[in-house]
């Protein structure tokens, strides 16, 4: 049976760390839901059937214009965060505003989708590029579901309702369908992560094309070193903290310096998937030639890497006490 970890109330608040990606994202997001408010509510302004029966209607008394006040004041605050580290900020926030700001960000989203379909359309749109294109909204969207992001419910922003749409007479025809956008096929899995996918898949083709997949076992030990990397650089381990060792450091302890899960046996199982692949695949491949490998093996390893780096930068952080603090 899976344990659904229950919501926290919206004034419960949190130390976020922000990747700076998710971070520019969510200061757009806000900025397009602020426009899309602003302008329906303008409208509502010039209703004469509202001034006749309300006089001249204060908007901010409306639903609407008060979310509009606090997407401002959010906004405000993304764009004044603390830097934290090279590639992060720390925002200072609660789960009333963690849940506005994944509001925005799935409007958002649902504009981009909308936007890629479009570009699927196009006749001479090279596939390539709509890979790319689907890998960052894949991104951006896990992104979204993970850590506090992952149990805040979505708000209902816009308190307007759809005109309901007129069936269609028997004399009349029926409305044309929009035309489905081309599917766009994977050659391969998809790599999200920018430093493996930069890093590791140019070796993967080289060596494949060049026939040599005794040498394949490079890619494996580059994509392990970005992900020793990454967690120690997560964690805030010492350079010279590696392998199981590392895997310890970040997850195990009370509190976990990194909290996959606020179930405690699963918490401990994510320790012990993380010292297994340090144990069993990096290590082997630091520590000898391991011979010709299949491509799509070693693919497939360097997906888990990254759906791992994907868990770790998710999970919830504790931020270091100064120095000195008692």
């Amino acid at each position: 049976m899976t344990t659904k970890t229950e919501e926290p109330p919206d004034h419960h608040e949190y130390d976020l760390i922000v990747p700076v990606e998710l971070r520019d994202f969510l200061v757009v997001a806000l900025r397009s839901a602020e426009a899309i408010i602003a302008q329906d509510l303008a409208a509502l302004e010039q209703d004469e059937d509202l001034r006749a029966i309300l006089g001249k209607p204060k908007m901010m008394t409306f639903a609407a214009g008060r979310v509009l006040g606090r997407m401002e004041r959010q906004r405000d605050r993304l764009e004044r965060a603390d830097s934290f580290g090279d590639n992060e900020y720390l925002l200072r926030t609660n789960h009333g505003f963690v849940r506005l700001m994944k509001s925005a960000g799935i409007m958002h989203l649902e504009d981009l989708q909308q936007r890629r379909n479009r570009l699927a359309e196009r006749p001479r749109m090279s596939r390539d590029v709509l890979q790319a294109v689907d890998q960052q909204l894949s991104k951006l969207r896990a992104r979204l579901e993970a850590g506090p992001f992952g149990s805040a419910t979505p708000l209902e922003i816009l308190a307007f309702e759809a005109p309901t749409r007129e069936q269609p007479t028997a004399s009349a025809p029926p409305p044309l369908k929009a035309g489905r956008p081309r599917p766009v096929v994977l050659d391969s899995i998809g790599i999200l992560d920018d430093e493996l996918r930069s890093r590791c898949l140019d070796l993967l083709e080289q060596f494949h094309q060049d026939g040599q997949p005794d040498r394949l076992d490079t890619v494996i030990t580059e994509a392990t070193r970005i992900f020793e990397h990454r967690l120690r650089t997560l964690s805030g381990a010492e350079p010279t903290c590696v392998g199981v060792e590392l895997a310890s450091f970040a997850f195990n302890g009370d509190p976990p310096r990194i909290e996959l899960s606020s179930v405690e046996p699963e918490q401990k199982a994510g320790h012990l998937l993380f010292r297994g692949v340090f144990g069993f695949i990096r290590n082997q491949h630091h520590h000898r030639l391991i011979g010709p490998l299949i491509p799509e093996r070693v693919l497939e390893i360097v997906a888990m890497l990254d759906y791992l780096i994907f868990l770790a930068e998710s999970g919830q952080r504790r931020v270091p006490a100064p120095a000195g603090a008692a």
